[in-house]
């Protein structure tokens, strides 16, 4: 059995009587006595049985406890003999006489003893039941703490899981996305597949040109003005990813002067075949909490995935050099465009007609959906399909898949332009159903013309 605390034992010793049963015993014992003295004998209620002090000891041991009944009987027997002992019969010698004055507060004392014990050990098996609660309450709280906390780490340890699935199909999705064959489809489908990956508020990717690196495509960056869009070679940023090829995390405490509050991620983009760095994909706002050794993991596999992406576009761009025409734009290369340009002025002179170039580059384009950016080629192919004679040319130009050319020759100058109203008017057309800033501008070369121009049927 616990204890009774310190504090009620020294209550219980010191203080028998508390305010309210003093008040209690004042008033009943007062009420006795002037009952008495009005309507009694004014024998203080001696010859009355049980006598009216009987009422007040049980109720108040009972109530308090031993010592508050042994205290009431003290004082109640004060109360009933003090200042009028009753007298000595003349029959009872002093041993009866003291045993009559004696026995009512002696069965006082034994009842209220009795009575404060049976108080006591109920207010001590109470309190015993008080604290067995308090043990189980914090039992009970203690264990459902020890629950919440293995509930959160099993509904973490399921997030963690889930993310790492979708993270999974979202990577293979992103992957086949990235599988583009020109350097500008790249870019585009890479900055998609980081989106996809983690997630982040904004990043960019950068090349390397001419000694510094420069962002060729940047996404979500709210204040541009706190951001570089190139680093030169002189810069710490520049010479941790190209010079030293490290990657970069805002974490680490030797990274942080590298990034100069640039981003919170950074790491080059590598040329497997040379080792040269060919550009740097950089993380400017995350949240902190995704910052943990699987996103770097990640992060790390993703740089290499996309440079291994930009190498396959370069080859395919360098192979597609050598040829004449391109089947998924249905569009001559560029590469094809000084010969036949050559080829078309020689023969113009020779029979006499006119030779025009027309140069169409998209503006604006980063507003269109990757999807639409990524068959611009062969939306341009097939406008000029519907606006060009069968012997007017077209070409992919200096930057494949945002600019191309158009051979035509025998065309005088006044119908070039109304060729070039005519594919303005479609191709707008198309791009006004997917950005409100996408256009074309156009510019006309005059490669050959005669000192007399025919008119020529369109």
């Amino acid at each position: 059995m616990p204890p009774i605390s310190l504090l009620n034992r020294l209550a219980a010793l010191t203080l028998p009587f508390r305010p309210v049963a003093l008040l209690e015993l004042g008033l009943f014992i007062l009420m006795v006595l002037v009952g008495d003295r009005f309507f009694g004998a004014g024998d203080r209620l001696l010859t009355l049985s049980p006598h009216p002090f009987w009422l007040i000891i049980l109720l108040l041991a009972s109530q308090y406890g031993t010592l508050t009944g042994v205290g009431a009987t003290l004082i109640c027997t004060a109360a009933l003999y003090t200042g009028q002992l009753p007298a000595q019969h003349m029959t009872e010698d002093l041993l009866e006489y003291g045993y009559r004055l004696s026995r009512a507060p002696l069965l006082w004392l034994v009842t209220a003893v009795l009575f404060g014990e049976i108080r006591m050990r109920f207010a001590r098996r109470m309190e015993q039941a008080i604290q067995e609660r308090s043990a189980a309450i914090q039992e009970l709280e203690r264990l459902t703490a020890a629950h919440n906390r293995l509930k959160k780490q099993k509904n973490h340890l399921e997030e963690q899981v889930a993310s790492q699935m979708h993270s999974l199909a979202t990577t293979y999705q992103a992957a086949r996305s990235i599988r583009r064959r020109s350097h500008a489809d790249v870019t585009t489908s890479a900055a998609e597949m980081i989106k996809q990956v983690l997630n982040p508020g904004s990043f960019s990717i950068f090349d390397v040109n001419n000694d510094r690196l420069v962002a060729s495509i940047t996404v979500d960056w709210s204040d541009e003005s706190t951001l570089d869009k190139q680093f030169d070679s002189h810069s710490p940023l520049y010479q941790a990813i190209v010079a030293k090829r490290k990657l970069l995390c805002v974490a680490h405490r030797e990274d942080r002067p590298f990034l100069e509050g640039q981003g919170v991620l950074a790491a080059p983009l590598l040329d497997s075949a040379s080792d040269d760095v060919i550009g740097m994909v950089k993380i400017e706002r995350m949240n902190f909490l995704d910052i943990n050794p699987h996103t770097l993991s990640n992060f790390a596999s993703m740089c290499e995935w996309i440079s291994a992406a930009y190498q396959r576009a370069s080859r395919h761009e360098t192979l597609r050099s050598f040829r004449h025409f391109n089947p998924d734009s249905q569009l001559h290369s560029y590469s094809f465009l000084e010969k036949q340009t050559e080829f078309l002025l020689q023969l113009g002179r020779r029979v006499g007609f006119d030779v025009f170039l027309i140069l169409m580059r998209l503006e604006g384009g980063e507003d269109l959906p990757n999807a639409i950016r990524v068959g611009i080629p062969r939306l341009v192919s097939q406008a000029l399909g519907r606006a060009l004679r069968k012997t007017d040319i077209s070409f992919d130009h200096e930057t494949p898949g945002s600019s191309f050319a158009v051979l035509l020759p025998n065309t005088p100058a006044k119908n070039v332009y109304i060729v070039q109203e005519k594919l303005r008017t479609q191709l707008d057309k198309e791009l006004t159903i997917h950005s409100a800033t996408a256009r074309f501008s156009f510019t006309i070369q005059n490669i050959y013309q005669t000192e007399e121009p025919r008119v020529a049927n369109r």
